[in-house]
Formats: structure tokens, sequence, C-alpha cells
């Protein structure tokens, strides 16, 4: 069998494409790419590029979230300024705090009852 890349004599087979692969055309184990079989540099250079492809892709992705991300603050900043809005929050807090004295008025009320029975 002869390589598929040189020609020489091919010892190998790539695990990838099936095709016969000799000792220097085949991918070196090293610390970055660490496989532990036999796999041509047709394949690894194919493989390198899908993956530095998919790369860009899912960078790009996240580019185009962190700007919508960003887009939809500053409409809710803006928006969250606006004087009808500040209005609307300003009664809603009066509403509120009234709510709440009406509450701890009629606590205090059922406490001072409660005080008294036990005092009879």
């Amino acid at each position: 069998m002869n390589c598929h890349i040189c020609e020489q004599e091919a010892d190998f087979v790539c695990r990838d494409c099936g095709e016969p692969v000799c000792e220097d055309c085949c991918v070196p184990f090293t610390l970055q790419n660490q496989i532990d079989y036999t796999k041509c540099k047709c394949c690894h250079d194919t493989s390198e590029a899908m993956r530095s492809d998919n790369a860009i892709r899912e960078e790009e992705i996240r580019e185009a979230e962190t700007a919508e991300r960003e887009r939809k603050a500053k409409i809710r900043r803006a928006n969250y300024r606006k004087p009808e809005n500040v209005e609307k929050r300003r009664l809603a807090k009066i509403e509120r705090n009234r709510l709440d004295r009406e509450h701890r008025q009629k606590m205090f009320k059922e406490a001072m009852e409660i005080f008294g029975n036990l005092l009879r």
C-alpha cells in the first residue's frame, strides 16, 4: 500500500478517511492535539478548519446576543426615566406606604385588644 499523500510505503490507515498513510504524513501526538489514533495531515487540517469556523460562528453569535442585550437595556433605561413612568412609580410608592401604614395600625389595634383581654 502506498500513502495517499506522498506515495511512499504506508504502514497505517487514517481513522477518519480510511486511506493508507505513512508515518511522515501522520499527525504526531502533541500537547495541543492529544490524539492517540492515526490521522493523516489532510484530515487534521480539515478538522482544525472546521473547529476554527465553529469558534468564529459562536463568537459572532455571542457578540450579536451582547449587542441585543445592550440595545434592550438602553431602551429600558430610557423608558425608566420618562416623566410619566416616574410619576407612576411615585404614586405606587405612596399607595404602598398607605397600605402598609393601614396594615400596621390594624395589627396594633389587634395587639391592644389581645393585651386588654389579658388584663381583664
